[in-house]
């Protein structure tokens, strides 16, 4: 069984602020109706460019802060930016080995007037190369079929988008299709597409997608290499608006939207990210995103706020800003503002109970290692699925202590903890916290590792406890992980459903009706299509393990699951 140990080494966090409201149906804002700059009329603000974009918005990409609003609420077609969205949802629940096969799903969007790869019916390619074809070529095609693989149909995949959407606090946004085609309630807004831009640029996988200007899909069962090349202009250095810093953006247009542009752009460790909305030509969109950078970069210093930067007008300090203090999930959030204007907040800690005896607080050392800062630390460690996680207490923007404490109450990995902190009482309050072990630096290299595979060897055993046997292969029904001898596979949850349903009712036959029940929580069986998909991954996934012949289709009936045949 192959094993993923996770080192969390400098790793920050921030709260990320839950969207309560339900999003309502907005009409979208009439067309030629350029917005006031309202950041104008902030004291003290630095005035910022007259755009020619009908909306726009300008915000800070580590606090959310809103550097420039010129109609960033106003509700307006997003077209193509829309596949910011689809790349963040898919990123998050696929795998880029993943194989896609094209179906009637994508193959119906290949039209000679929309952006397309000209993808083959039956074609197949990996999910990385989707993303990159996305994202490059806003391949609309490859939208509607990274949409039906991981929703299971692209109405199931909608509605994931629109609950990511509120979980990010996109207040002015609805999505009815994963590529952006125009639809009177396919809407968002300035800040909302910022907002997704935000969340994304936390994801490695994502930005390393958006910071790429080009990328070649490899030689498919049906087509050639096709070699794709950035068609936005301020990230390519031979264009003309080429912007030193730009780390990636998406651009759209539709007669509808006319062009939207999403833009991030950083220097001197400062990130902000542009949206400019409603332009007869990209060229504008660049120019105006431009001048919002130049307008950031030379208008704002960044200052420490209680370990947590924040952009402010040059001159400011923190004696200026004001404080507003809320209570979020038994925590204090103390919300900074200047002028009335929001910069910043700082979570104050969490007040788990500490031992009799308060642990030591060490100043972070060279020895705490660097590692990746991000705005939800236990969210970036559970998409690895680590089988061990080495956990340092010494974080420079969250405790180890607070770490450790979520990632058991998820039950996220076997935790160990290895630090400089040598404390009887230290040690005693990580292994109530839930730790599964405690190690002390300087530690020898032998000691470490049997600890780690003394710790595997138990979770091992724990594990198989609650393993289902299927005859040839193991399956954990609560993860959907797959044993077969010393290999081990997470599938993805409906193919985990799938398989499931057919071991518990093996030698049975499971019907479509319950199969569906099932992965989509209705008994109205629309799409068969839908479900063969599902089926056709999951043979694909048996098959990497000999397993493809356990399952039998039963015409007119359903599936089941064959008992294996013993030799």
């Amino acid at each position: 069984m192959k094993k993923r140990i996770c080192q969390i080494a400098a790793l920050g966090s921030a709260l990320i602020l839950a969207f309560s409201a339900q999003v309502q149906a907005a009409a979208v804002t009439a067309n030629g109706t350029p917005a006031a700059v309202a950041t104008n009329n902030i004291q003290s603000w630095p005035a910022g460019p007259q755009t020619t974009s009908e909306a726009a918005v300008l915000i800070d990409a580590d606090t959310g802060a809103v550097l420039y609003d010129k109609g960033m609420n106003e509700c307006r077609y997003p077209a193509s930016t829309t596949k910011l969205m689809t790349l963040l949802v898919a990123i998050e629940n696929s795998s880029p080995k993943d194989v896609v096969t094209f179906t009637e799903t994508g193959i119906r969007d290949v039209t000679w007037d929309s952006s397309n790869i000209n993808a083959q019916l039956g074609e197949q390619m990996t999910m990385k190369d989707c993303w990159f074809a996305a994202y490059i070529k806003s391949a609309n095609e490859v939208c509607a079929q990274i949409a039906e693989y991981v929703g299971g149909t692209e109405a199931n995949f909608v509605d994931m988008m629109n609950q990511k959407a509120k979980e990010l606090g996109c207040t002015h946004t609805h999505f009815v299709n994963a590529s952006g085609l125009p639809d009177e309630n396919h809407y968002t807004s300035a800040l909302d597409l910022a907002k997704i831009m935000k969340a994304g640029l936390k994801n490695a996988r994502f930005r390393k997608v958006i910071e790429s200007v080009g990328y070649t899909i490899p030689a498919t069962n049906l087509s050639e290499a096709r070699p794709m090349h950035t068609h936005m202009p301020l990230m390519a250095k031979e264009s003309d608006l080429y912007y030193e810093g730009c780390i990636g953006g998406k651009t759209g247009f539709a007669n509808e939207a006319q062009h939207t542009l999403v833009v991030a752009a950083e220097r001197n460790g400062r990130t902000y990210i542009a949206v400019t909305m409603r332009t007869v030509d990209l060229g504008i969109n660049c120019t105006d995103s431009t001048a919002l950078f130049d307008y950031a970069f030379n208008n704002f210093d960044t200052i420490d706020v209680n370990g947590t930067k924040m952009s402010v007008p040059k001159g400011v300090t923190v004696n200026d800003l004001t404080t507003e203090s809320t209570d979020k999930n038994g925590r204090t959030m103390n919300r900074y503002y200047y002028n009335g204007q929001y910069v910043g907040y700082v979570m104050e800690a969490d007040p788990t109970p500490a031992p009799t005896e308060a642990p030591v607080q060490e100043e972070v050392t060279e020895e705490t290692p660097a590692g990746e800062q991000t705005e939800n630390a236990v969210s970036e460690i559970a998409a690895y699925f680590p089988d061990l996680i080495l956990l340092d207490i010494n974080l420079p923007f969250r405790s180890g202590f607070e770490i450790c404490k979520e990632l058991k109450a998820k039950q996220i990995g076997t935790v160990l903890v290895l630090t400089a902190r040598d404390k009887l009482q230290d040690e005693l309050h990580a292994l109530d916290l839930g730790a599964d072990d405690y190690l002390t630096k300087p530690c020898n290299m032998s000691r470490l590792l049997a600890r780690i595979k003394n710790l595997l060897r138990r979770k091992e055993e724990q594990v198989q406890q609650g393993l289902l046997d299927g005859g040839g292969f193991l399956l954990d029904p609560n993860t959907f992980t797959i044993y077969v001898g010393n290999s081990s596979y997470l599938m993805p949850p409906n193919e985990g459903k799938i398989l499931l349903a057919l071991l518990k009712n093996s030698p049975k036959i499971v019907s479509k009706k319950e199969l569906c029940i099932r992965l989509w929580g209705t008994e109205e069986f629309i799409d068969e299509n839908a479900l063969q998909v599902n089926f056709t991954r999951l043979r694909k996934t048996l098959r990497e393990f000999g397993l493809e012949e356990r399952i039998e289709t039963v015409r007119g009936q359903g599936y089941r699951l064959k008992e294996q045949v013993r030799l």
